[in-house]
């Protein structure tokens, strides 16, 4: 195989990477904002509500963290 057919194939391969590279970001953009509007009203709710409950805080801190996370990982991808 010559230099040029493998100039080819590594052209062709970094367009298709690309092309998936993009479709992972809108991809990731999306769950993002989903795990967002699910857990929006629950996280604004327990920050009014009074008395101030533990065990709601609790459950909603594994939501939160994974929303961060997603979103950090977003931010990388996109490099931010």
């Amino acid at each position: 195989m010559d230099i040029s057919s493998l100039e080819r194939i590594a052209r062709s391969l970094e367009a298709s990477l690309d092309c998936w590279t993009t479709w992972l970001t809108v991809a990731t953009l999306l769950v993002v904002i989903g795990l967002i509007l699910e857990y929006w009203y629950e996280v604004k709710k327990l920050a009014t509500e009074r008395p101030f409950k533990w065990r709601a805080f609790q459950e909603l801190a594994g939501a939160v963290l994974v929303t961060l996370g997603v979103a950090g990982e977003l931010a990388v991808q996109v490099k931010w």
